[in-house]
């Protein structure tokens, strides 16, 4: 599966997202938007090409949710299921 880094990872879809990759044995590194990074976390800016260039340095996935409906974890889990 490669080295997952979920931005938005404490929202509404990232934070279910993260668990469910955790319960999958992921590696997920997760991205915040404020603080300090730390073990697991990467604290890149939008606006500078070179933190997130450091931020996606040895990451293989990216994924950058939207909120897009409150259930989208469970949907996505439907349509993985179909696809198997």
């Amino acid at each position: 599966m490669g080295r997952i880094l979920v931005s938005g990872a404490t929202g509404i879809v990232g934070t279910p997202l993260v668990a469910e990759l955790d319960t999958l044995g992921a590696d997920v590194l997760v991205m915040r938007s404020h603080g300090e990074p730390s073990p697991g976390a990467r604290v890149p800016s939008f606006d500078d090409r070179a933190s997130l260039e450091r931020a996606f340095d040895g990451i293989d996935v990216v994924l950058l949710p939207f909120p897009l409906a409150p259930d989208m974890p469970a949907m996505a889990r439907m349509a993985r299921s179909t696809t198997t």
